[in-house]
Formats: structure tokens, C-alpha cells, sequence
């Protein structure tokens, strides 16, 4: 995405998207862009796995996994639906692209992929 954007997630459960501008004569800044709460109860965001097309430079799909067991994906520039899959309570540390679907390591250094659904569906 033409490195101007950087993504970050935090302990309190949120993904920050920042875009860094260049301002004339002087060091350039980033600035917030976009922030969703994705965890629940505000637990950390443990990692984060960007994908994008490589032929365009279009903002990624987003793989989001936290203490609370759960796997968010989301495109960036929010123009599909983001999805969940809710885990077993068990602190995600690793999440990583298989072909189309992100898979995931537990605590237990379980590795796993998991149905996701559409937000707003019941799980």
C-alpha cells in the first residue's frame, strides 16, 4: 500500500490505522486514520496478519486475534464485511494467512483454523 499506512493494535483491544503525511519542510507525521475496538472486554490485541493483492495497491484484509480467544477479519478500507470466529478463552499469540482464511496459535501452541462468520450472525 505504497508504505504510507502502518497498522497497530493495542492493549486495550484496538486496531489503529495510521497514514503518514508529509508536510512541506518539515519531518513527516502519522496520523489515525481509522480505530476499531475488536476484542471484548477490552482485552489485548495480541497480533495482527495483513494480505493484499498484490497487483493492486489497495488496503489489506486484516486478521486480528486477542487474549480473548477471538479472530477478527476485516478489510481496512471497510468496504466488506468483517467476520469473526470466536475461540475456546485461550490467549491467540500468532496469526497468519492459509491461502484465504487465517489460521491461528493458542497458548497451548495449538495450531487451528477456524469458521468464521459474518458480523452479526450467531455463532
Amino acid at each position: 500500500w505504497g508504505g504510507r499506512h502502518l497498522l497497530a493494535s493495542s492493549s486495550l483491544g484496538r486496531l489503529t490505522l495510521y497514514e503518514q503525511e508529509d508536510a512541506a519542510g518539515s519531518a513527516p507525521s502519522l496520523t489515525a486514520v481509522q480505530s476499531d475496538a475488536l476484542h471484548r472486554d477490552s482485552l489485548s490485541c495480541t497480533c495482527i496478519a495483513a494480505r493484499s493483492d498484490a497487483a493492486t495497491s489497495a488496503l489489506p484484509t486484516v486478521a486480528t486475534c486477542g487474549e480473548d480467544g477471538r479472530v477478527n477479519v476485516l478489510s481496512v478500507n471497510g468496504d466488506s464485511s468483517s467476520r469473526r470466529a470466536d475461540g475456546a478463552h485461550l490467549t491467540l499469540g500468532a496469526v497468519t494467512w492459509s491461502v484465504t482464511e487465517p489460521s491461528t496459535v493458542n497458548a497451548l501452541a495449538w495450531l487451528s483454523s477456524r469458521e468464521l462468520v459474518t458480523a452479526g450472525q450467531q455463532l
